[in-house]
């Protein structure tokens, strides 16, 4: 994971973009199938800070991406207990439902120029957990997501604190 700190912006707010990488080991997904498994975002605020999430993008290679589909992003501000396994069925457990920050689909946004992009903004509070992490899941929204095989794609989630 990478760490950019923007210069102080507005309202006293700080811009803070956190990046990393997600490792998947199937290049065919069916809708519901998760894509890397789930993934776990330390930041460098203190425990429980309070946090706006801004944005989510993934990003991949548009040579490695045979069909692009939406993608299904879940972001929790507590580690969940669900299946989040590379390739295996998105399953919440019950007491997800209390740590869910954010749940929604994430049409790609571009697929020209070399990359695949999936960008969602967000805009939604959280409190980050008692360690200063985040987590989230993307899973295939809706028919086979295709990749030209296993992988790594980039994520880069956007924060203000």
């Amino acid at each position: 994971m990478s760490l950019v700190i923007a210069p102080r912006v507005g309202a006293g707010l700080h811009p803070l973009t956190l990046k990393g990488s997600i490792a998947f080991g199937t290049a065919t997904l069916a809708a519901g199938k998760c894509v890397g498994g789930l993934v776990t975002v330390q930041t460098p605020l203190p425990a429980s800070a309070e946090v706006r999430l801004v944005d989510l993008a993934v990003v991949a290679l548009l040579a490695n991406v045979s069909t692009p589909q939406s993608l299904l992003a879940h972001v929790f501000d507590e580690l969940p207990t669900g299946t989040f396994t590379d390739a295996a069925t998105l399953a919440l457990a019950a007491g997800d439902a209390a740590k869910l920050v954010y749940e929604g689909t994430v049409a790609i946004a571009s697929a020209a120029g070399g990359a695949a992009w999936w960008a969602a903004s967000i805009n939604r509070s959280l409190i980050l957990d008692a360690t200063g992490k985040l987590y989230f899941s993307i899973a295939s929204a809706a028919t086979n997501l295709v990749f030209g095989g296993a992988g790594t794609l980039a994520y880069r989630i956007g924060l203000q604190y």
